[in-house]
């Protein structure tokens, strides 16, 4: 839905966009121009938000390349089968385009390197219950407390 899952542009609203580095990535994925904005994640951020982007391998791609400090999760399915059985029965792709996603996939997973954790989506609740563990344990990571020291013996002392 737009503005809900997604917020829709004509092409050529797009790429000016893209243009004028409205997006912290952006790709053209199985014929389709697809992007994340700056300013919602900035705002996001400001609220103390955590954010999930759900984006292909090429928009992760250029996240972990800029620098921006994140986690990336590579979610696979558990076969190559069950993908195109995943893909056909959802029923919005033509045969052509599930065939280029079925051929992005091949690539795609060689770059599974890149990423920080695996998921494999073979059981939707343990998926998520292993995404949610990941959150967890990176909360729990030392240096998202970088002003540790400084603030616990302020307040012993305080």
């Amino acid at each position: 839905m737009d503005g809900v899952d997604y917020f829709f542009l004509e092409e050529d609203e797009f790429l000016k966009k893209q243009e004028v580095g409205v997006f912290i990535e952006s790709a053209l994925v199985h014929g389709k121009w697809y992007g994340t904005s700056k300013e919602f994640i900035d705002e996001q951020l400001a609220k103390g938000f955590d954010i999930i982007l759900d984006i292909d391998v090429q928009g992760a791609l250029k996240i972990l390349d800029s620098g921006v400090e994140c986690v990336s999760v590579f979610l696979l399915p558990p076969t190559q089968e069950v993908l195109r059985d995943r893909l056909e029965k959802r029923g919005t792709d033509t045969r052509e385009i599930i065939e280029l996603r079925m051929e992005n996939a091949a690539k795609e997973v060689a770059l599974i390197g890149r990423f920080d954790y695996l998921v494999i989506n073979d059981n939707l609740e343990m998926a998520v219950n292993d995404i949610e563990k990941i959150i967890r344990a990176e909360k729990l990571r030392v240096k998202r407390y970088k002003e540790i020291k400084e603030n616990y013996y302020r307040s012993e002392n305080a």
